[in-house]
């Protein structure tokens, strides 16, 4: 049985949390591009008036926030991997006495 359930539950959250944002920044930016208009409805200000602008910045920050949260769940994957084989290397130098 593997340990820190929570933790790896954690990590498949964190990247599809990161996918989702990737998924979504895209969508956002062809909205940003064709329909510009929609997005003036919501509040959101197209830069210098330019919608390809405002597409590159939200692919931009879109991109960022991915690497983001696929690097959290990545980091977190090598501290339990880490874990792991600390554990592992524990076992082979010091055998259980019975």
């Amino acid at each position: 049985m593997k340990k820190f359930k929570m933790l790896r539950t954690l990590v498949y959250v964190l990247r599809v949390i990161g996918w989702l944002v990737f998924a979504s920044g895209i969508i956002l930016a062809g909205v940003a591009i064709f329909s510009p208009n929609v997005l003036s409805t919501y509040g959101i200000q197209m830069t210098n008036g330019s919608a390809w602008i405002t597409a590159l910045g939200i692919l931009l920050a879109s991109v960022l926030y991915t690497i983001l949260f696929l690097a959290v769940a990545e980091q977190l994957m090598l501290m339990l991997s880490l874990e792991d084989n600390m554990k592992q290397l524990r076992e082979f130098f010091v055998p259980d006495k019975k």
